[in-house]
């Protein structure tokens, strides 16, 4: 292969991935047994580079959604309702959000369900859960993954 051809290649294939690294994703989160759930944003932290399509102050309301599956005992087809909080944002896992969340906006590793500060993040943004009603302020979803999975 001529090494000038090899280069550009080698380069198309670069800017490709570079591309696709910043694309918009449509991160969701389900509620089951929830009537209404909506996040007003407060504040969010990503990786740098990354695409963020809210702004703080927003509100996100989550839409109704449902999966249709097969009962195994009667074998009857059926389906189950949810609400589906959905956050538009880029993928690409760094420590930047976990810096911010943990050195800068002062966030212990106390406060969270994973008692353990995790080393990358793809994003976080705090805000205000409010589920049927209730309130919980200051509080923070944050994404990241392990391998080619998304983690909550």
């Amino acid at each position: 292969m001529n090494k000038k051809i090899f280069i550009l290649m080698s380069i198309l294939f670069l800017v490709t991935v570079k591309s696709y690294c910043k694309k918009v994703h449509n991160n969701t989160i389900n509620f089951t047994y929830a009537n209404s759930v909506s996040l007003k944003i407060t504040a969010h932290t990503i990786s740098g580079g990354q695409p963020f399509h809210h702004q703080d102050q927003d509100t996100i309301v989550a839409s109704p959604a449902s999966i249709g599956y097969v009962d195994a005992y009667t074998g009857k087809q059926s389906s189950v309702s949810y609400l589906q909080l959905t956050i538009n944002a880029g993928r690409h896992g760094s420590d930047h959000p976990v810096k911010r969340l943990f050195d800068d906006m002062g966030f212990k590793k106390e406060n969270f369900t994973v008692h353990k500060r995790p080393g990358k993040l793809n994003f976080a943004v705090i805000g205000v859960l409010t589920v049927d009603g209730t309130s919980f302020d200051d509080m923070v979803l944050a994404q990241g993954n392990k391998g080619l999975t998304n983690n909550w």
